[in-house]
């Protein structure tokens, strides 16, 4: 297989819509956007039904794609911008926090790579300026509700682990052995 660019040598060059169709691994960004109160909360996304994978599914509050060429940070930042409108130089204080590797299959398609996960203090009272072909609304939730969400499979795959990822860093699972076994086998 062709490692993802932090992995090695790019050997050649696939548009991403192709990468899982092909059964290639990909290289991502996440940002959790939170509150710097407590108790904590998360700001979260809701993909348009314009997009053509995962349409109406909750998302972390920006993603993406690393291309050749970009950092995950320069990824990240762009990302922002593009889909709710963070101020570059605000997204740039998201700090790194986790990575996923992933391998799932939906269908025929088989998806596998690398989330770099960031964190990003936010005020309650940010403006998001929603590119609406790309994201719906912008939700702040709780703990609670985060958890809940991810159990009721609302979330993205990749995003949902990367939402687990959080909670379990905010020591905030509370699972109860059945539900245990559903964030990790599904």
């Amino acid at each position: 297989l062709i490692p993802p660019p932090s992995m090695g040598k790019v050997q050649i060059h696939v548009d991403r819509v192709l990468m899982s169709i092909l059964g290639l691994p990909s290289e991502g960004v996440h940002l959790n956007a939170l509150t710097g109160i407590s108790p904590c909360r998360v700001w979260i996304a809701r993909r348009s039904s314009e997009v053509y994978s995962f349409p109406n599914m909750l998302d972390n509050l920006a993603a993406g794609t690393i291309a050749d060429g970009m950092s995950a940070q320069d990824t990240l930042v762009v990302e922002a911008q593009e889909e709710v409108g963070l101020d570059p130089d605000l997204t740039r204080e998201a700090r790194l926090k986790s990575r996923v590797i992933f391998r799932t299959q939906h269908g025929n398609r088989v998806r596998c790579g690398l989330n770099h996960i960031f964190d990003l203090i936010l005020p309650e009272q940010v403006t998001f300026r929603l590119n609406r072909s790309e994201v719906t609304e912008v939700i702040l939730m709780t703990m609670q509700e985060l958890r809940t969400e991810v159990l009721k499979e609302q979330f993205k795959f990749n995003s949902a682990l990367v939402q687990i990822d959080l909670l379990i860093r905010k020591g905030a699972t509370n699972l109860k052995p059945d539900e245990e076994s559903i964030l990790i086998n599904e």
